[in-house]
């Protein structure tokens, strides 16, 4: 993925990621459009195929947290191209909704190198 797409992705989810960024997880997801669910499968996606680096320190939190399999899961191509072209919303949230806990962690780096 291009980094310029990725940062016109970012621009504009920019609050909805923020309010994941700090916390603010289930309220923030329910109500969520479906461009920015998609927006944040895509992150997880570069996330999880090592595109957008983790801390090591983050790494261990994931693993510790039992969620290192499940982030797994969204490098697979299959996976990705599943839930993105004909996973519904409901798919879309109960796999986003693992990490709710974690998304301050997983989009630390997103936010700080950027």
């Amino acid at each position: 993925m291009d980094k310029v797409y990725l940062r016109s992705l970012f621009v504009q989810e920019k609050d909805f990621l923020k309010k994941l960024y700090k916390g603010d997880g289930n309220g923030t997801l329910n109500f969520a459009s479906d461009k920015s669910l998609d927006t944040l499968v895509k992150i997880l996606h570069l996330i999880a195929d090592g595109h957008i680096p983790m801390r090591r320190q983050d790494e261990i939190q994931v693993r510790s947290a039992k969620k290192f399999n499940a982030l797994n899961k969204f490098s697979s191509k299959t996976f990705f191209r599943q839930i993105t072209k004909k996973g519904t919303r409901e798919i879309k949230l109960k796999e986003l909704k693992q990490f709710l806990k974690l998304y301050p962690i997983l989009l630390h780096s997103f936010f700080n190198e950027i």
